[in-house]
């Protein structure tokens, strides 16, 4: 019966077809099927509001509700006076009634079966809820307010952009935030920031943020809004904190020069301060600019850029004048030899900046007026160019008058040195187009990488196409058969940037002929279009496999954002890019002016390489060579990666890092690189912490080398300070073990290694340490354990370095007398060699043993005891072994001294206070086995080229352990699960398997730990400070010592 009221208005519901759905990741759908349409909340209303198929909703202007709870209380009454019904006898007790399908009248009925009768049933065709949240009886509506296929209540992440994919928690990869730091990928400036990190709105934490541009972590920054690196006296202190340094290099120190920044070459009274002389030297420097033709467009910035140079040097001094004198080129080659000619004769300008092209380079120096002279070279004026960057520049004849602040186009060819030094490239063919780019680039390359390293130089036209010598269309000159008649093994090739077919065609050439080749490439590869435009032309591209490269970068000088300030104060609008350039150009003009003491052309020829040598530009730091090229300041590195062989390859195009002739060499993680953090135990301030800086040094060499080749995970450091105790290396462990890191590289001692070796176990984070000579450490670890030792048993401590046996027997194979003493720290691991040796030696052969507190500071009494002796044994670290050389050598003490590892480090050079102390010094360090090391000498090229310094004693050890755990990471990676138990178990043992590494072959023992490399160094420093090794030992070798001349 129908229901009565006030208006009676009969509505049918018109079922809508939905469409089919499928996978949410696909097409933004659920992959499940619901009762009802998936809609946003605005689609929701509108269909509530607006629909009229409510049989309550209003008639007129009047809308009648009716509440979830009435509607219940009707449905039980109604459900509750059918079951009297049915008692007081509707039914006989027969059999069970069938399930009613009347669709009339009958106050029960309930079409679509869903427990609502059609009376109050709003969709009696579809199951639904009497409580549904669309209409009584209607299937409930799932919400997805941002169509990404995951309904709200489950949606993680609301919002999803519509482009964007997601995961089965409704996430995209733009609003997860995959570092823990609170700020969501898309506005994370920094991914990888370690746990427990402070950052900022853009996800930075101090260590990832380098505010001043300068090039050091603001955690690490000692001088905020100044650059770091900056270090006149290289003293190793930053000259902004550094009371005892002479920044401006006018010979009075900052701390009484009154008179800051003077301009090397002005003379100075004895606070700093310039002394003016009676008549001032008046300085003209000629500008060759485009202010009309072509290259029109770079005049205002040249020319604009030259005078605020110009100015600044005019209120830095007053003893010289400098003006410019303007001369335009209007983009003509034809013109620059006029120029130069008016400038140096007419205007009797000094220097000359500029030349927007080649061809005006080219007419500068091209004979002009009636006399036909090269008048650059006639008047020995000399030429900067902030322009010109083609290799041919430094082709012209120029008699050493022609330099430019920009680098070479052909300057590739020095990261190309450094891949082929990286790679330990032997027999290279340099393979090159003939044109000045090709043989600049040829050039430069055999100059940085040696020429004895060269089999050859191949050149071919820039029009050849054909280099299969065998092909019917080939016309030479130029075959791969050439390089094979030479006895090339490597490639190092310079093609066109814009042939992307002849370079495919001479690629697989080369390898056609020596398969096995490693090419090295200029930035010309791969191309204007792209890494895909280049495999095109390719047709084997397994012959790409392993080519690497280089290409140059952006990079800002920290002083280029003053300038840019400085411009727009001045012009009123912004600096061009080349702005800085055309200062540096002129700047470098007028202070080798100064250097020189004189306006005259010859001489501020001579002062300008020592100007531009180490010069801090707008642009960059500037190094002239020999040709009067500078180098760039970042490239960055790639390499060919092919999966897969025959005609089922996928190559892959990747950039892997970066390298700059300052900063060295760092990586680049891939995007989607998963993230990987390996603490490190490092004694950065007590008795320990000379080593310190090297052993961090190593250990990062040893992360940048594994984002390099494990290119799945992305792998950065975070060091804890030791103290050098064993309290401070507990503490420092549960930090690290706090930032989340899957393993430890260190410690240094042993006692650190017992501090740290509890917190290692409770939280089964693996440590792999350099140091820890003495046994007791990895005796405590693997208790226990033995032949039968299970992976869950295998103890969180290993050892690379070679343990107190090996240091005991190589020391006591270089001693060749009786009557020795022995003078040792108390620290556990010397302590365990010194007792390891006397007892070797045996108490006959032993004049005296003498035990000192670490840090002690005064050693005459020890030094005294050994008047007797005709040997001591120092073991100690550098800073105790400098104090007692320096005691040895102030008692005249006629005694052969002989050291243990840590006197065999760089660090002691630092330690003692005369290097005349050292003299005669020998001893033993763990030593690279070079028979079957792998990246010796990788690793002491690329620590040399990162940190300018030699390899330190324990930096190698440190470096392998890193690699040794990093490659037990990659190894224990199930599933992206990776845990430190998985990594102790398996990974480690499985990486450290005859791991051929930078100090040799290295097994680690599954029952203790140990090592099984046991090659040590023997050493002798010299009266100067130079250290050499002069000899080996080996356990299966014994000890021999190299000729004098090996």
């Amino acid at each position: 019966m129908p229901l009565q009221g006030r208006c009676r208005h009969h509505y049918s519901r018109s079922p809508v077809a939905q469409p089919p759905r499928s996978s949410h990741r696909a097409s933004r759908s659920p992959s499940f099927r619901v009762p009802s349409t998936m809609v946003s909340p605005s689609e929701w209303w509108s269909r509530r509001l607006l629909t009229p198929s409510h049989p309550l909703r209003g008639c007129g202007s009047v809308v009648m509700t009716s509440r979830r709870s009435l509607l219940v209380l009707l449905m039980t009454t109604l459900m509750l006076t059918a079951s009297l019904a049915g008692c007081l006898g509707g039914d006989d007790g027969g059999t069970e009634p069938e399930k009613s399908t009347d669709n009339g009248d009958s106050a029960t009925a309930d079409t679509d079966g869903d427990g609502v009768i059609d009376i109050l049933d709003q969709c009696p065709n579809e199951v639904g809820p009497l409580d549904s949240n669309d209409r009584p009886g209607c299937p409930n509506i799932v919400y997805d307010a941002d169509s990404d296929g995951i309904p709200d209540e489950d949606d993680t992440c609301p919002d999803t952009p519509a482009d964007e994919d997601n995961d089965d928690n409704g996430c995209s990869q733009s609003q997860l935030d995959d570092d823990n730091d609170e700020v969501v990928n898309s506005e994370d400036q920094c991914p990888n920031t370690l746990a427990n990190e402070d950052v900022d709105a853009n996800g930075c934490s101090a260590r990832q943020r380098d505010t001043d541009g300068d090039g050091v972590s603001d955690a690490d920054d000692e001088c905020d809004g100044e650059d770091d690196t900056v270090d006149v006296d290289a003293d190793n202190i930053p000259d902004c904190i550094d009371s005892e340094v002479d920044s401006d290099g006018d010979g009075v120190m900052d701390d009484t020069d009154e008179c800051e920044n003077t301009p090397a070459g002005i003379e100075v009274d004895d606070v700093g301060c310039e002394e003016v002389p009676a008549e001032v030297i008046e300085v003209k420097l000629g500008v060759l600019t485009p202010r009309t033709g072509a290259n029109s467009h770079l005049a205002e910035g040249l020319e604009n850029a030259a005078q605020l140079a110009i100015d600044d040097i005019n209120s830095a001094q007053n003893s010289y004048d400098f003006s410019l004198v303007f001369f335009d080129t209007g983009s003509s080659g034809s013109s620059g030899g006029n120029g130069v000619w008016s400038l140096i004769e007419g205007d009797q300008v000094s220097g000359i900046i500029g030349g927007s092209s080649m061809p005006v380079i080219n007419g500068a120096f091209s004979p002009v007026g009636g006399d036909q002279q090269v008048k650059p070279i006639q008047h020995e004026i000399p030429v900067i160019t902030p322009f010109v960057s083609d290799g041919a520049m430094e082709e012209i004849v120029d008699d050493g008058l022609l330099w430019r602040v920009i680098p070479s186009e052909a300057d590739s060819a020095h990261p190309g040195s450094m891949w082929a030094n990286v790679y330990e490239l032997s027999g290279v063919a340099i393979v090159h187009v003939d044109n000045g780019f090709g043989r600049s680039y040829a050039r430069m390359f055999a100059d940085a990488y040696g020429e004895e390293n060269i089999c050859g130089t191949f050149a071919y036209p820039a029009n050849q196409i054909v280099f299969d010598k065998e092909a019917g269309s080939y016309q030479g000159p130029f075959h791969g058969g050439l390089t094979v008649d030479a006895g090339c093994q490597n490639f190092v090739i310079a093609s066109n940037y814009d042939s992307n077919s002849q370079t495919a065609a001479l690629i697989e050439e080369l390898k056609q002929n020596i398969y096995d080749a490693r090419i090295v490439t200029s930035h010309h590869v791969p191309g204007p279009n792209g890494a895909d435009a280049f495999f095109e032309n390719v047709t084997d591209e397994s012959r790409l496999a392993g080519m690497v490269g280089a290409k140059p970068m952006a990079w800002e000088s920290p002083l280029l954002a003053g300038l840019n300030t400085q411009y727009m104060d001045a012009y009123g609008s912004a600096a061009p890019s080349h702005a800085a350039a055309s200062y540096d150009a002129a700047m470098i003009l007028a202070q080798a002016a100064i250097m020189a003491g004189s306006a005259t052309g010859s001489d501020i020829k001579a002062t300008i390489p020592s100007v531009g040598t180490g010069y801090a530009g707008m642009s960059g730091t500037i190094d002239f060579d020999d040709y009067g090229n500078t180098a760039g300041m970042m490239y960055e590195l790639f390499r060919f990666e092919v999966d897969g062989g025959g005609t089922e390859t996928s190559t892959r195009y990747e950039e892997m890092g970066f390298w700059g002739p300052a900063e060295g060499i760092s990586a680049k993680c891939r995007d989607n690189a998963d993230p990987m953090l390996i603490g490190m135990l490092s004694p950065q301030t007590g008795i320990h912490s000379p080593y310190a800086t090297g052993e961090e040094n190593s250990v990062q060499l040893g992360v940048e080398l594994l984002n390099i080749n494990q290119r799945g995970l992305c792998f950065s450091l975070v060091v804890e300070d030791t103290e050098s105790t064993q309290s401070g290396a507990a503490t420092a462990m549960q930090s690290l073990v706090d930032s989340g890191v899957i393993g430890v590289i260190g410690p240094h001692s042993t006692e650190e290694a017992l501090g740290a070796l509890p917190i290692a176990e409770s939280n089964k984070i693996p440590m792999i340490t350099f140091g820890a000579f003495s046994d007791e450490a990895m005796e405590e670890a693997w208790d226990g354990c033995g032949l039968a030792c299970t992976p869950q048993d295998y103890g969180y401590l290993w050892r690379v370095s070679p343990g107190v046996d090996h240091h005991v027997s190589a020391l006591n194979s270089i001693i060749q007398s009786t009557n020795v003493a022995i003078l040792h720290d108390d620290g556990k691991d010397h302590t365990a060699i010194a007792n390891g040796l006397a007892s070797e030696l045996g108490s006959q052969n032993i004049c005296s043993t003498q035990s000192f507190a670490e840090a002690q500071t005064d050693y005459n009494s020890e030094v005294s005891a050994l008047s007797s002796c005709n040997t001591v044994v120092i073991l100690a670290g550098v800073t105790d072994g400098a104090a007692i050389l320096a005691e040895i050598y102030a008692q005249q003490l006629d005694i052969i001294m002989i050291g243990g590892h840590g006197l065999g480090d760089i660090a002691l050079l630092s330690a003692v206070s005369d290097t005349a102390h050292m003299e005669g010094l020998t001893g033993v360090r763990m030593g690279i086995d070079h028979d079957v090391a792998e990246y010796d000498h990788e690793l002491k090229y690329v620590y040399n080229m990162n940190y300018n310094s030699a390899l330190p004693s324990y930096a190698g050890w440190a470096g392998d352990a890193t690699l040794i755990l990093g490659t037990a990471v990659s190894l224990s990676d199930v599933n992206s699960d990776i845990t430190g138990q998985r990594v102790n178990e398996m990974g480690i043992p499985s990486a450290a398997d005859d791991y051929a590494v930078s100090s040799g072959e290295i097994t680690l023992s599954t029952s203790t730990g140990f090592t099984s490399h046991s090659n040590m160094d023997v050493y002798e420093w010299g009266a100067d400070g130079e250290f050499t090794e002069i000899g080996r030992w080996r356990a299966d070798i014994g000890l021999i010592l190299f000729s004098p001349e090996s």
